[in-house]
């Protein structure tokens, strides 16, 4: 009996202290959700205490244990109160706000009767206005990086004759690179004859090119071993 009394004691302690929470949070004026929660928490109250004195009235030791499982029972349908903490906020349309659970910033987009409707990548969800806070507004996406012009046409010949190694391999290198977004699949150099450096330096330089497939000196009625052809 003495356990008995012991359990309906912390079941009692608890609901009053949970009463006592909601009139302290009333004082502050929280709001329709607080209000249906006090009306909850009241009907439920009430119960208890009809089950409590019921309990005390039993004589027999196992009438009393069934109006105590009765009162466990009962504990299981006790509304919960917003999280200590979390007061509920004043939200309005258009405000960015925060989801508590997950972090996900969005939009309100209606308050209404304890509910709030939020907007987060294009989804639309329902919570209740414990379950936010405010947030800054949702970052912009970056404007995107300005686009490059692209060469649709090329020269299909190219001479580099008169320059130093290094000015016609990054002539070359240019030349290459808008007849490959030209979509050509051949091209001619010149580099004239000469004493052949700089038509060796260059054919070392397009072994190194990935997209040249392959090239070759020029047939000698077609210029022969001062022009080469190359094949994307």
């Amino acid at each position: 009996l003495e356990a008995e009394r012991a359990l309906v004691k912390r079941l009692k302690a608890d609901y009053e202290r949970r009463l006592s929470a909601l009139k302290e949070k009333k004082a502050e004026a929280l709001g329709r959700e607080l209000a249906r929660l006090d009306a909850e928490i009241r009907a439920v109250r009430k119960e208890l205490g009809e089950l409590i004195a019921q309990a005390r009235e039993k004589e027999t030791a196992e009438a009393r244990r069934q109006a105590l499982r009765r009162v466990e029972e009962l504990a299981t349908r006790m509304p919960k109160l917003p999280p200590e903490g979390h007061p509920v906020p004043r939200l309005q349309e258009g405000e960015p706000v925060r989801i508590r659970a997950t972090g996900a910033v969005g939009i309100v987009r209606r308050v209404a009767e304890g509910r709030v409707e939020v907007e987060v990548k294009g989804r639309r969800v329902e919570l209740p206005p414990t379950a936010l806070e405010p947030a800054a507004a949702p970052a912009q996406q970056p404007p995107p990086p300005p686009r490059v012009p692209i060469h649709t046409q090329a020269p299909m010949e190219l001479s580099v004759r008169g320059m130093t190694v290094e000015e016609a391999r990054r002539a070359v290198e240019e030349w290459l690179d808008r007849l490959l977004l030209a979509g050509m699949q051949t091209g001619r150099l010149i580099h004239g004859k000469g004493t052949g450096t700089l038509r060796r330096a260059l054919h070392e330089y397009l072994s190194t090119v990935p997209f040249v497939r392959r090239f070759h000196l020029a047939p000698p009625a077609e210029g022969g071993e001062g022009v080469t052809i190359i094949e994307l």
